[in-house]
Parts: C-alpha cells; sequence; structure tokens
C-alpha cells in the first residue's frame, strides 16, 4: 500500500515537472528574446553576445530597431541680383577724342641749323715754382734778362756732374755784382767765382768735374745800393768719358779760378 501511495506521487512529480517544460518552451517559442541571467536557457540556439547600443538603435522587447537616419534639407541660397548696366538716354551723343594733328614734314631742301663750334677756354700755362730765392727754387740760366734789387741775391742752376761748364754774368753796371759757383752736394763753400774777362766785359766762370754727380748751382749777389739788371748764361759739355783734372788759378788782382782740363 504504501509503495503504491509513493509511486504515484512520484507519476504526479514526473508530470509538474514536464507541464513546466512544456510551459517554458512555449513562452521561449512566442517571445524570441533571451531569457534573465541565471535562468535556464532550453532550447539549442546559442546564448547571445551582449554588446551596446549604436547611435540610431533603439530597444524594444522583441528585438533592436535602428532608427531611420534623418534627410538634412538646405534651403537653396538666393543669388544676389545684379545690376544691370544703365541705358543711356535717348539723346546721349558719345564724347570724340579730339584728332591729333600730325608733325609738320619739313621742305625738301630744309637744313637743320648747326650750332656754332665753341672754342674751348685756354689755359693759362703753369706757374713756375722757380723763383731763385733758394738752392731748391734755382732758376734756369737761359740768359733771360732780369732785375735784381740793391742787396739781393737769385739762385740758378748752371749744369750736371760729368760736364765742362761755362758761366757768363753780364750787368749794367757790372761792378758791384758777384757770381759765386758751388758743386754738387757742397752749399756751404763755394768752389769759385766769375770773374772780370776784359775782352768781353763780363764775369766768366769755366769748370766742372766728370766724375761729378748732381746739379752745379751758382750765386748771383748784387752788392749795389739800387736795382741792376743782369743776364746768366751757362753751357756744358759731357766729359764723363774722359780723362779730367782740376785746379786752381790766382790772377794778379787777387781773383782766384778753379779750372778742369779734360782730355
Amino acid at each position: 500500500m504504501k509503495t503504491r501511495s509513493f509511486l504515484q506521487g512520484l507519476v504526479t512529480i514526473v508530470f509538474a515537472l514536464l507541464m513546466l517544460v512544456g510551459m517554458a518552451t512555449t513562452a521561449r517559442a512566442a517571445d524570441p528574446w533571451p531569457w534573465g541571467q541565471g535562468l535556464p536557457w532550453l532550447t539549442t540556439t546559442p546564448w547571445p553576445t551582449p554588446r551596446p547600443l549604436n547611435i540610431g538603435e533603439r530597444f524594444t522587447v522583441s528585438g533592436i530597431v535602428r532608427a531611420p537616419t534623418p534627410v538634412i534639407v538646405h534651403a537653396p541660397r538666393a543669388v544676389p541680383a545684379v545690376n544691370s548696366a544703365p541705358v543711356p538716354p535717348a539723346n546721349f551723343a558719345p564724347r570724340v577724342a579730339p584728332a591729333v594733328s600730325p608733325a609738320p614734314v619739313p621742305p625738301a631742301n630744309f637744313a637743320p641749323r648747326v650750332a656754332p663750334a665753341v672754342s674751348p677756354a685756354p689755359v693759362a700755362p703753369p706757374v713756375s715754382s722757380r723763383d731763385g730765392a733758394s738752392p731748391t727754387s734755382a732758376l734756369s740760366a737761359d740768359g733771360a734778362q732780369r732785375t735784381l734789387g740793391a742787396g739781393a741775391s737769385a739762385w740758378y742752376k748752371i749744369g750736371s756732374g760729368g760736364q765742362h761748364i761755362d758761366v757768363f754774368l753780364d750787368a749794367k753796371p757790372l761792378s758791384g755784382m758777384a757770381l759765386a759757383v758751388f758743386a754738387p752736394g757742397n752749399l756751404s763753400d763755394p768752389i769759385g767765382q766769375g770773374t772780370l774777362q776784359n775782352s768781353s766785359g763780363r764775369l766768366v766762370w769755366a769748370g766742372g768735374h766728370w766724375k761729378s754727380e748732381g746739379d752745379w748751382l751758382a750765386r748771383v749777389t748784387n752788392q749795389n745800393p739800387m736795382a741792376v739788371q743782369y743776364t746768366l748764361t751757362s753751357s756744358g759739355r759731357d766729359i764723363s768719358k774722359k780723362s779730367c783734372y782740376s785746379y786752381w788759378e790766382s790772377y794778379p788782382n787777387g781773383a782766384r779760378v778753379y779750372w778742369t782740363e779734360c782730355q
């Protein structure tokens, strides 16, 4: 008796379980959405992988529905009106540019005027800085007539080294005029002086040296109390390739002359 009651109770429990399984299967078929976490999955469909909703998707019990993409319609841009060209009035006359007269054509026999030639301005001769006031500004013994004031002196270049030199001093009056001669490089003491030549009535000096180098100078001095007009002339010839010797010669009046002889 107890065994029969136990079997009946067992059958009842099994039947109840079968009923529950059937109800679950019916509910899953009616609603495909997965069951909540922890409940048994009583179908052969694999459990879906959860994921977040994308933009435009919305959630429903039956599934995810993607919302339609909104369409943005832009209003057409208004084109600004273009002003049309103004219409001239009926009586409008366009301005006409004045006519340009052509350049006059010269006649066939026309000759252009030629400007007269301009003569260049005369160039003044250079002013010589040689005034005879010192040995560095010595004058040239070219025979030009000059005037020497009372007690004044004038320096002259009378020749160069390696020459035999002849110097002549003419003056009116000749008395009171002195002629001193200086060798190259020696201005402290004169090497000779002019002596009176009776045949010509003038002071004469002759000399030189065949081995000397530089300029020979002469100094003319007016020892008179008044100005005197005079001329100084010199000439030279080359003796640099000759055998020469020099010596002093004394005259009865006490004058001494330095002579150079070359052969």
